[in-house]
């Protein structure tokens, strides 16, 4: 099972301690569930609440359990529309490529791997092994094993991500042993196991990143804005500083899983491609990463046959007098 649901089991195991399942009254279960998620958000709840289904039906299957629970479920906030707002669309390649930039190569790896893959942090540091990178030119896969739904997940590498993989490969050395993890602190130590808990281990050094990332934005639009007010052309100057402002503020608000939402919106017109390379098991999930992006909804709808032709007159028969 799923490692978020092995920390409800636990939950479990102190609640109710020795007790049969088939013991635990139904009631019973909806009132610890009620008292554990007071005050949280419907969308918090129903996490929890899956995990509890899914511990009952796998007990169910396997021991004896006669029927799981019936527990009230907000549909709206079980299977979301949409999540928190991103600005996905908005991470142009070359906001991209100077995140990269700035990060080190132990960073810059696992950051393309994501991009390339949609795939979660603890996948990324937890989940692939030396043996389950292939970077062969025209096969560059990489296997993320036991991800988040219990699933093996083998994702396609893009050139690019796959390029600096073999460079991090050059750097990482070490590949006798094929069982080791394949991504590396930068102090070429494996990441320390917290039970694949959501995020934190890379986190500083993905902060120093966007800090060097932003830095040279501005800097650099500094220069050029310079250059523009010596040549009297005040308001491109202007605009150049306010376009770097701008990708400045998205670099600081972005996060990795940004890239997981970013993979299901540039792939939204291939739902089963999608959840194949993301590892998302029902299209509901999926929808609710993707993110509308105006200007291909618009080529979309701008390819409709066109209607907007001379019609054919049709010939019609004289009637007999």
């Amino acid at each position: 099972m799923a490692p978020t649901v092995i920390r409800i089991i636990k939950e479990i195991v102190g609640k109710f301690g020795t007790r049969r399942l088939n013991d635990i009254r139904p009631d019973e279960w909806r009132a610890w569930v009620a008292q554990r998620q007071a005050g949280n958000k419907a969308a918090t709840r129903e996490r929890f609440v899956s995990g509890v289904a899914a511990f009952q039906n796998f007990c169910v299957a396997h021991h004896k359990l006669k029927k799981p629970t019936k527990f009230e479920r907000d549909k709206a906030a079980r299977n979301p529309r949409r999540r928190a707002r991103r600005r996905v669309a908005d991470l142009r390649p070359d906001l991209i490529k100077q995140l990269f930039d700035a990060a080190h190569i132990s960073l810059r790896a696992q950051l393309a791997a994501e991009w390339s893959t949609g795939a979660r942090v603890s996948s990324i540091l937890y989940g692939a092994r030396i043996c389950d990178v292939m970077l062969a030119p025209g096969r560059e896969t990489i296997t993320f094993r036991e991800t988040k739904n219990g699933d093996d997940v083998a994702a396609a590498l893009h050139p690019t991500a796959a390029r600096i993989l073999r460079e991090y490969v050059d750097w990482r050395g070490g590949l006798h042993d094929r069982e080791a993890p394949f991504f590396l602190t930068y102090k070429r130590k494996p990441y320390a196991d917290n039970g694949r808990g959501g995020g934190g281990q890379n986190k500083t050094a993905f902060l120093a990143a966007k800090r060097r990332a932003r830095r040279a934005i501005l800097g650099r639009a500094f220069d050029e804005a310079k250059g523009l007010k010596r040549r009297g052309r005040r308001e491109d100057a202007l605009s150049v500083l306010l376009r770097a402002r701008d990708d400045a503020r998205l670099l600081r608000r972005l996060t990795q899983h940004w890239f997981r939402h970013l993979l299901a919106t540039r792939m939204r017109h291939d739902l089963r491609a999608a959840m194949e390379q993301g590892g998302w098991r029902d299209e509901r999930s999926i929808l609710g990463y993707i993110h509308d992006v105006p200007e291909g909804r618009r080529a979309i709808v701008t390819a409709f046959e066109d209607i907007d032709a001379e019609p054919s007159v049709a010939k019609t028969a004289a009637k007999p007098a």
